[in-house]
Order: C-alpha cells, then structure tokens, then sequence
C-alpha cells in the first residue's frame, strides 16, 4: 500500500492536497490511502475524486504506529512541508519514505526528498532531487498551446484559498478600461462580489484549468504550481507571493523570463503591477524552458520504490 500523509486548510493552501491527487490517480495503484488532517471542504475534495482516506490527528503521538498496525504500507509518501525526526524515524526503516517540498528536521530520515519548488541549500534527504524539473505538470493537448503576442485578456488565479485576500486587492486596484479581466473563485475562496463591468468576469468551479489558460494572454497568480503549469501552455504570470517561500520562486522565474514578480503581497502597491512586459518573448521562454516530463519522473520514482 502507498500512503500520501497530507495537510491541507485554507490558511496553509490546498495546493499541497491537489499535487497529491494527481500523482495518485497517476500510479493508478489500488491500494492507496490519503491521511489528511480534519479540514472539511479537503474531505469532501478527497470524496469527490473517490479517494480512499482516513482522518489524522497529528497531534496525537501514535497515529504512525495505528496507521502501520492497520496496514501494510511499503511505501509512505509525506506532502506536509516540515516533518520530525521522531516521526520519520518510525517510517524510514520500516518503509520507502518519500517527502514533497520537506524543510523539516525530519527530511533528513527521508529516502527521497523532492523539492521542485524550494529553492534553498539547507535541504536535507539521504537523496535530493530538486528543480522545476521534478513539478508533476502534466503532458497538455495541443490545441491548449500557443504564444501570445500581445495582452488583452489576463486571468487570475490566485490559488483554492487565497487566505491573504489578495483577489480583493486586485478588485480594487486594477484598471477594467485597458484589459478584461477574468478572476477564478477558488473551492475554499469567499465569494467575491459581482460587477457590471464588461470587462470583468467571476468563473467558479472551473473544469479544466487549461481552457482558461488558452483564452488569455496573461496570468496573475501566487508561487505554486499555477505558473508552470500556465507556462506550459505558453501562458506567461504576473506572481504575487503569498507566501515567504514563493518570494524565491518569483524571483526564479523571473530570471528565467517565464514571469514577471511582482512582490510579496504585504508589500506589494496593486495600482502599480507592471503590465507593460514584452508579452512574445516570455511566452517563447515558456514554451521553451518548461517541460511536461515531471509527473512521469515522480511516478518512476514512486514505481521503482514499491518493487
């Protein structure tokens, strides 16, 4: 059995959650269980999807030695940002422990630690595998991709929660006369209020992400997956960090002319976001340096270690 042992709320982000469920539909194992944290609207995601799963308290000292007793786990896969030694050291002898994105003290006792988003040095893992290289992006159709040459539609997309309320920000900053704009109402988000404007447009419960993606000639968005993703279609971004850690991911991309950064959203002045960019060149420089082979890296990995 494969275990994803996930934290996910509206305060940490969900995006930790989704990466998680689009591996396992991937491996198409069947003996995967999802251990996740109470966090009713995760539930009901992990439900929708029929995924098998059972709710942990993290707190409690015992849940690994409950959760080894109940099943036979060969290979345990943690997707919760910062882990314990006292809790891996239970996994790492006993299982193949692979951990996502891990800047805990644990991440040490980790077999693998992949690390496609945490730009640091300190990582630590008894084998290191990091860069954009190892983001689970998917193989897209065609018909999604193409450059752009000039900004006249921007999507905004600014996670599943945007628990820093940076929607509002931009609802009350941006200019609606130069460009429409289209903003995606994440599950775990408020509503956001309707508008008259033309060119002003609210989407919930957005299908496939890739059909927004191909209608505009731009992205604004937090320092997740989102901006890959987009950048494979060809779709450059404007990032905002939400997050201290996508403050390095902004930067990243920015050097590698994929986005432009726009700051960490405490700081950030929202009538002053650059729209001005050589929109042909960054969207060349995504469809160039961005590859859709991660997700089947990730699954080699996976699929290797539960021989």
């Amino acid at each position: 059995m494969i275990v994803f042992a996930i934290k996910s709320s509206h305060k940490r982000g969900m995006g930790h959650l989704y990466r998680s469920i689009r591996i396992s539909k991937s491996l198409k194992f069947k003996k995967i269980i999802f251990l996740i944290n109470n966090h009713k609207k995760s539930l009901q995601i992990l439900k929708d999807n029929k995924i098998f799963f059972k709710v942990i308290n993290y707190n409690k000292k015992d849940w690994i030695d409950e959760i080894q007793k109940k099943f036979k786990i060969n290979t345990w896969i943690n997707d919760r940002l910062n882990t314990s030694v006292a809790e891996n050291f239970k996994l790492y002898k006993k299982v193949k422990l692979i951990n996502f994105d891990d800047l805990g003290e644990g991440a040490r006792l980790a077999h693998v630690n992949i690390c496609p988003l945490k730009l640091k040095k300190n990582i630590q893992g008894k084998k290191i595998l990091q860069g954009i290289k190892y983001l689970p992006i998917e193989k897209i159709k065609r018909k999604y991709i193409r450059k752009r040459t000039k900004i006249k539609n921007i999507l905004i997309s600014i996670g599943a929660t945007d628990n820093r309320n940076i929607n509002l920000k931009l609802l009350k900053n941006l200019n609606f006369e130069r460009f429409k704009f289209t903003f995606i109402n994440g599950p775990g988000q408020k509503n956001l209020f309707i508008s008259k404007n033309k060119n002003f447009i609210i989407k919930k419960n957005v299908k496939n992400i890739y059909d927004e993606f191909y209608k505009n000639d731009l992205l604004i968005c937090g320092g997740g997956m989102t901006p890959f993703e987009a950048a494979s279609s060809g779709l450059p971004a404007i990032i905002i960090a939400a997050e201290k850690f996508e403050i390095d991911v902004g930067r990243e991309l920015s050097k590698l002319g994929i986005a432009s950064y726009a700051g960490y959203y405490k700081d950030l002045n929202y009538k002053k976001i650059n729209f001005n960019l050589d929109i042909k060149n960054f969207s060349k420089h995504c469809l160039k340096i961005i590859d859709t082979k991660g997700l089947d890296r990730i699954l080699k990995i996976i699929k290797d270690d539960t021989k």
